[in-house]
């Protein structure tokens, strides 16, 4: 873990020396007369000896003499002696001693091993690895859309009449939808009996998620299609939807409530599209 971080830092600081060239030639010409140090060995500055700036990397340092502006050691230790005298001193991933006496402006000290590092970098995993989840998870539901879209693209005319009639409306009914299916869950599944009850509802909503999903998908990418154009497949409407929303599903943090609007929208039209369905039949 110690490892990692350093190498971490590393490629920060290599991005700062990287950028070098960018500074004014006097400063640059000032740096090629060894007012610069960049040590990847044990390094000593002795007593009366002056440089300007110094980095230290893998190994440990022991100031005695003085450093005008900075000293930066990574994944090694950094010490001060009393006749030292620093501007800025930087250790990461080591340990810092100053002895008294030793002046110093500006200190600044990151042991990489720590628990919170640590805590960071496993929170940092973790937010990655459900994110890539999320992310494989989203594509696999959009082939899933696209292949529904191309397989019912006889069927999708009536709810994609619904949904251009009201998008409210059919969002209303979603949601009204979603309460109800979440207060039966929230009650059955307080008995063992009703947690198989439980499991049927919630699976009966996401069917109807499912269902409903599709049209959303060609009903957007209809929406982004030119009039003036000449009409195409429903599965390729629904392709555009999908790139569409799949890049606004895996946005930090927003794309989750997105998914959440979107996904109570399709319950909505797929409930609507039902009962017109069931109505129609009823009144034969």
């Amino acid at each position: 873990m110690k490892r990692l971080w350093s190498l971490i830092c590393l490629s920060l600081l290599a991005c700062l020396l990287g950028s070098l060239p960018l500074f004014p030639a006097s400063r640059v010409l000032a740096m090629s007369q060894s007012q610069t140090l960049l040590e990847h060995h044990a390094m000593s500055i002795a007593k009366g000896q002056s440089i300007e700036d110094a980095l230290v990397l893998g190994h440990h340092a022991i100031v005695a003499g003085s450093v005008r502006k900075m000293i930066v050691v990574v994944d090694g230790n950094l010490t001060l002696l009393p006749t030292s005298k620093t501007d800025i001193a930087i250790d990461l991933g080591g340990r810092l001693t100053i002895d008294p006496g030793a002046r110093v402006r500006k200190i600044l000290h990151l042991s990489l091993a720590s628990p919170f590092w640590n805590g960071l970098f496993v929170g940092v995993l973790i937010g990655l690895l459900l994110w890539c989840g999320w992310f494989l998870l989203s594509v696999g539901g959009g082939i899933v859309t696209i292949g529904l879209a191309w397989m019912l693209q006889k069927n999708l005319a009536a709810p994609l009449r619904l949904l251009e009639q009201s998008v409210r409306r059919a969002g209303a009914t979603g949601l009204l939808v979603s309460l109800l299916a979440l207060s039966l869950a929230a009650m059955m599944i307080t008995t063992i009996l009703g947690i198989p009850l439980a499991l049927v509802v919630v699976f009966a909503y996401l069917l109807l998620g499912i269902a409903g999903f599709p049209v959303i998908a060609v009903w957007l990418g209809q929406l982004l299609w030119p009039k003036t154009l000449p009409s195409r497949p429903l599965w390729q409407d629904a392709l555009t939807g999908i790139v569409i929303l799949l890049s606004l599903f895996n946005l930090p943090v927003i794309g989750i409530l997105l998914f959440v609007l979107v996904e109570i929208t399709a319950v909505g039209i797929a409930t609507r599209w039902l009962w017109l369905r069931w109505s129609m039949r009823k009144a034969r």
